[in-house]
C-alpha cells in the first residue's frame, strides 16, 4: 500500500488527514505494537463483537480514554499506525470520523494511536470475539498500577 492509499483509507474513516511523522521520535510504530499487543497487556475495556452497535461503543471507550490521556490534543489531532513499516500519520478527528470504517472484512480491526509527545499509546484491538480497547503509557511502566 502507498502512501496515497494509507491516506485515503484514513480519510474514509471520516479522519483530517495530515502528513506522516519522520522525526525519529519514540515509541516507533514496532514498540508501540509490542506494547499494545503483548501477551500480558490487559486492556482498559472489552466490547463483544456481538453486541449492537459494538464498533460505535468501542470507538467512544477509545475516544475517552484517549481524550483523557493526552493521545488526543484538544484540537482532535492524534497520530496514528499507517502500518509497521509506514510508521506514525497525523491525523485529526472530525464530526464524521467513524473507525468502523477501517474495520478488515471479518469485522476486526486494529486501530494503534499515540500522543504526539509518545507517552501514551491507546488502541482499539480486536482480540477473538471481542474488541479491546487498550491504553498504555511509553515506556510501559515497570509495575501494574499505571
Amino acid at each position: 500500500m502507498n502512501n496515497d492509499d494509507i491516506k485515503d483509507r484514513f480519510r474514509q474513516a471520516g479522519l483530517g488527514v495530515g502528513e506522516f511523522l519522520d522525526d525519529g521520535t519514540s515509541p516507533t510504530v514496532t514498540e508501540a505494537f509490542r506494547v499494545t499487543a503483548n501477551i500480558d497487556t490487559v486492556p482498559s475495556a472489552r466490547v463483544p463483537k456481538r453486541d449492537e452497535d459494538a464498533l460505535r461503543r468501542a470507538q467512544d471507550l477509545w475516544l475517552s480514554a484517549a481524550r483523557q490521556r493526552g493521545v488526543v490534543t484538544p484540537d482532535g489531532a492524534f497520530l496514528t499506525a499507517s502500518g509497521l513499516n509506514e510508521g506514525w500519520l497525523r491525523v485529526t478527528l472530525t464530526p464524521d470520523t467513524d473507525l468502523s470504517r477501517l474495520t478488515d472484512p471479518s469485522g476486526g480491526i486494529e486501530f494503534l494511536t499515540r500522543s504526539p509527545d509518545g507517552s501514551r499509546l491507546c488502541a482499539i484491538s480486536t482480540e477473538g470475539g471481542e474488541h479491546w480497547v487498550i491504553d498504555e503509557a511509553y515506556p510501559p511502566a515497570d509495575d501494574e498500577d499505571d
